[in-house]
């Protein structure tokens, strides 16, 4: 479902982004866009920026009790937030950095593994 509903917004934004027409005459003139609209502009701009969260955004592990419904509002809400404020982003990866270096710390004093490699 989720490859569907993304494949789908794909295929629209694909459909409003045209490549603009310019003339190619001998006058003078500039290059003129004609086919560029501001909604044509905002949605090439909205698709790519989801296009780049999406591929750097990796969300935690689901829990198996998750419904797929909520693991795709998580995701898009991590996506929106993202999108309005990339400096949390930023700030939870920080804080998962020092969790992780902390839980290391853990693990590395309570001497586990002892050192006693598997039987041979």
């Amino acid at each position: 479902m989720i490859k569907s509903v993304l494949s789908s917004l794909f295929l629209y934004f694909v459909g409003a982004v045209q490549a603009a027409s310019t003339t190619t005459g001998d006058s003078s003139e500039a290059l003129l866009f004609t086919t560029r609209t501001i909604w044509t502009i905002i949605s090439g701009s909205v698709l790519t920026l989801f296009a780049c969260i999406y591929s750097a955004i990796h969300p935690n592990i689901p829990s198996p009790k998750d419904s797929p419904l909520r693991i795709i509002w998580r995701r898009l809400g991590i996506m929106i937030m993202a999108l309005i404020a990339p400096e949390l982003i930023v700030t939870w990866a920080m804080r998962q950095w020092f969790s992780a270096r902390r839980v290391t710390k853990n693990f590395k004093k309570s001497g586990y593994p002892s050192g006693a490699g598997p039987a041979a």
